[in-house]
């Protein structure tokens, strides 16, 4: 036998802890794996090593570049230097975590630790202090609004279909023809805009996600079809319901740039307005059906009459 080998076999168990450090981070197996692979496979975002650096996931590298910024400005540090010392300490017993050895090299192994360590603790923060529930993202639909007294109108005097407007609780929207055409050309004109440069205003993208926001169901396109923005050549409500929610599927939103936010906060301001707030519950328990108002009619009539 080789004293080499003897001397490599002793090195090797000297450096081994004084206790098993157990994996607790698997990648999915094969069988699992093909009974499902979009349940295994991320779509939009990688976090930690299995899924680093897949092309179809770059995108959202910068998005968290722009997360870690944030953190930096909310937690008053000037640069990342703290951050990258602490996970380099971590580094070799992150790696332990894992069932698999990760074939990354040190520096980007660290950089990718700090990067999604500082997106999900970014995400988490927002989402506690209620920055992303008042995001454009989670908006209420047509009906919603529309029981909290925003009137929908239909813009007529407007050289964009992007440019809406929201004043006194009436929002002014162009109007927007849906046929058999429209799912080729938003998705063409929204991939465009993923691929192109993160800095630029995704207008189109912005667009989609404001009718997404708006439509959930056949009765928001009803009312929005009602005032005449929706002009529904598809014929089934349903139909244009469901087509703008598909396009809103696996499409990255910068909520950060979002074109609409300021519509978006005025419509928050006027909603959380007291009276508002009556009236959408007035009408909810009240007035959702005719036999509602008729039996309020009565009592209200009862009541004078007794009163007189």
């Amino acid at each position: 036998m080789s004293p080499q080998l003897s001397i490599d076999i002793n090195n090797e168990l000297a450096s081994l802890s004084p206790t098993p450090f157990e994996p607790y981070i698997f990648r999915v197996d094969g069988l699992l794996h093909r009974e499902n692979e979009l349940a295994c496979e991320p779509e939009i975002l990688a976090i930690g090593p299995y899924h680093h650096g897949k092309a179809n996931l770059e995108m959202m590298e910068k998005h968290k570049l722009r997360y870690l910024q944030m953190y930096l400005a909310r937690t008053n540090e000037s640069s990342v230097d703290t951050f990258v010392n602490a996970m380099q300490d971590l580094e070799e017993k992150t790696r332990k975590c894992y069932a698999e050895s990760i074939g990354i090299e040190k520096d980007a192994f660290v950089r990718m630790m700090l990067l999604d360590e500082c997106f999900i603790i970014e995400f988490f923060y927002k989402l506690a202090y209620e920055e992303v529930i008042d995001d454009p993202i989670f908006k209420s639909q047509s009906t919603q609004l529309r029981e909290a007294g925003v009137k929908f109108k239909k813009a007529i005097e407007t050289s964009s279909l992007l440019d809406i407007e929201f004043e006194n609780g009436i929002m002014k929207i162009p109007p927007l023809s849906i046929d058999d055409s429209t799912e080729v050309i938003f998705r063409n004109l929204v991939a465009n805009e993923q691929y192109n440069d993160l800095n630029e205003p995704a207008y189109v993208t912005d667009y989609r996600k404001f009718l997404d926001c708006l439509i959930n169901s056949p009765k928001d396109v009803e009312i929005l079809r009602h005032c005449g923005i929706i002009d529904n050549w598809l014929g089934d409500d349903e139909a244009v319901s469901s087509l703008l929610n598909r396009l809103s599927n696996k499409v990255i939103l910068d909520s950060t740039s979002f074109c609409y936010s300021e519509i978006f906060n005025k419509i928050n301001d006027h909603c959380k307005h007291r009276r508002y707030k009556w009236m959408t519950k007035l009408r909810h328990n009240y007035f959702n059906n005719p036999w509602s108002i008729i039996s309020l009619f009565g009592a209200t009539l009862l009541l004078v009459l007794i009163i007189i």
